[in-house]
């Protein structure tokens, strides 16, 4: 079922620089200290007993990449199809089915790869059917980035080995297959890391206590220690290339430029622990988890600007669903993502798939 919701044409807009937060949000640029570290075992086994005890889930460490936009198109897993919706138009959406999940990565040309356990696929609006290729063996841990430049290569993290690989130009795809790597890396540095993809292609890591910056198929370098504050569970691009976003476990974000030595430049506070977030541009997407001890707990779409003023907030449970258990399936299922220039917050949902208004938050396609 498609339905579709009339909006207000909206024009591209350059993400604006990035403003210093208002003094009230912001804190002085610290030197980090390793004494005051709360990455401790004390403080971790606090912290997550305190949240076993109230929250009763923990926010995503990374997504599952479920959603991705490439140009006017919104590419999403829906059950075992892949649904390719044309937001701009309103009027176009193809239904791939895929027989299972898969990990939607884009790619530099627009096109977007869906990696699955049997196989993987490459979408382009060129062509009206998946395209077979070479099948790419991805942990469940691993993080996969396109490349910023070339549509044909790939790089993929696997934080718990600690090994970066580079994936090139495969070759003809058979029944039996698998695209190898073309380089490999022991980055023991980046085990268990949180990392990012920056405008210039590069990337940036948290892991350790540090801040790790690096080129593709290139060794870290550690940019310094900062470690003061909760752990952290996320790391966000900017709209700079030398700044970055890092979010702690209760909902405390930080801009921090890489320097070296690295700097906090602002932070925000938000006023609840997020369960999936996106940021891009001047737009903060955040799946949130209401919870009262008279009610069943009930999921949100909240959507902010960076000064962290909430522009609008959307139950993602419809009214007539009283299950009891529904929070907890969204919880499996949900997922959110900003457009990087265009605005638009797409979410996912057992209920379906949603593209919004990022300022005004009108529905403007829904897809199921």
């Amino acid at each position: 079922m498609l339905c579709v919701v009339a909006a207000a044409a909206c024009q591209d807009s350059e993400p604006p620089k990035p403003e210093r937060l208002p003094r009230k949000l912001a804190l002085p640029p610290a030197e980090p200290s390793a004494e005051s570290d709360a990455g401790t075992p004390w403080v971790k086994r606090h912290i997550d007993d305190l949240r076993d005890r109230t929250l009763k889930w923990a926010p995503l460490d990374a997504p599952p990449q479920r959603l991705v936009f490439a140009g006017d198109r919104l590419f999403a897993m829906w059950g075992t199809d892949i649904l390719v919706i044309d937001v701009a138009g309103k009027t176009d959406i193809i239904r791939h089915a895929v027989g299972g999940p898969h990990q939607l990565i884009s790619l530099a040309n627009g096109d977007v790869l869906a990696i699955g356990v049997k196989d993987t696929l490459r979408l382009s609006l060129n062509r009206k059917a998946p395209q077979s290729t070479n099948r790419l063996v991805v942990f469940p841990q691993s993080l996969v980035y396109g490349s910023a430049s070339d549509a044909a290569r790939l790089d993929v993290l696997d934080i718990v080995s600690g090994q970066w690989y580079g994936y090139g130009p495969q070759e003809k795809p058979s029944l039996t297959s698998l695209w190898l790597p073309d380089a490999s890396l022991d980055v023991p540095e980046l085990k268990d890391a949180h990392c990012a993809q920056l405008l210039d292609g590069t990337y940036a890591c948290f892991a350790r206590d540090q801040l790790w910056h690096f080129p593709s198929r290139g060794r870290p370098k550690s940019l310094g220690k900062f470690g003061v504050g909760l752990p952290v569970w996320h790391v966000l691009g900017s709209a700079r290339a030398d700044q970055l976003w890092i979010l702690r476990r209760d909902g405390q974000m930080e801009k921090w430029w890489f320097g070296p030595p690295p700097k906090r430049l602002s932070t925000l506070q938000l006023p609840w622990t997020p369960f999936d977030i996106s940021l891009k541009g001047d737009t903060i997407a955040v799946i949130r988890v209401v919870q009262d001890r008279a009610r069943p707990k009930e999921v949100h779409l909240v959507v902010l600007d960076l000064h962290g003023q909430t522009r609008f907030e959307q139950s993602l449970i419809p009214d007539h669903d009283d299950e009891v258990n529904l929070a907890e399936r969204e919880l499996r299922e949900a997922e959110v993502i900003v457009h990087g220039k265009h605005p638009w917050v797409a979410v996912r949902t057992s209920q379906g798939i949603r593209v919004v208004h990022a300022q005004s938050g009108e529905t403007l396609i829904e897809a199921r």
